[in-house]
């Protein structure tokens, strides 16, 4: 995965899957390519054409990419307008359950290290812990700027906090558009990135991812 820092916050821009030899990449406003060939016909197949690539447009602004891996898994890639998800549906142990990296232990979501023991609290330490070196294989087609370097996460500055304060969308409004989400840290987290993306839509990301 790639972020991109905007204010006081960073999201998801591409995000790239590889099986076997095959790479599937995703970015902004559902822009793909499979193995370097953008906008390539779907569906296809990845892995020794044992897992298929389906497509789902769900609207102008959401698109999903479907790998299915068993009769019930998939792997699915999600982008929402700029921003890109991604998501393990009904992963099993078989499959899944000696899994490293920024998805955590299958066993209980720990913060697992590269040393297969250390466990993070602080996400991060532990998103840099994962961050790709310049020794590891690089997915993407074009390659990174931040390779080599330590990925600063940005912080909630006075400038930020006075942002938020004035954004474009209201407090109550942003509450309305994720009212749906209940009470709880879901529900605070939505109204935040609904005021500091300006966007009322962005309420709806959870669901499209």
């Amino acid at each position: 995965m790639r972020t991109k820092e905007r204010y006081a916050y960073s999201y998801i821009e591409s995000a790239a899957v590889k099986i076997g030899d095959d790479i599937l990449e995703v970015s902004s406003w559902g822009e793909y390519s499979l193995n370097g060939v953008s906008h390539c016909d779907l569906p296809q197949t990845m892995g020794d054409s044992q897992f298929p690539v389906t497509y789902k447009k769900k609207s102008d602004k959401s698109h999903s990419y479907h790998i299915t891996v068993s009769d019930k898994e998939e792997i699915v890639v999600t982008s929402f307008k700029d921003m890109v998800a991604v998501s393990i549906q009904n992963a099993t142990r078989v499959n899944f359950g000696t899994s490293v990296g920024l998805m955590g232990s299958y066993n209980d979501g720990s913060f697992i290290g590269r040393d297969g023991t250390t466990v993070f609290e602080d996400p991060n330490a532990f998103g840099q812990e994962w961050q790709v070196l310049a020794s590891e294989p690089q997915l993407f087609q074009t390659p990174s700027s931040f390779l080599g370097k330590t990925c600063v996460p940005p912080t909630v500055t006075q400038e930020g906090r006075r942002r938020l304060g004035e954004s474009a969308v209201a407090k109550k409004a942003a509450e309305e558009a994720c009212a749906e989400h209940g009470e709880g840290v879901e529900f605070d987290m939505c109204v935040f990135d609904v005021m500091a993306m300006e966007d009322l839509e962005v309420a709806n990301a959870s669901g499209a991812f």
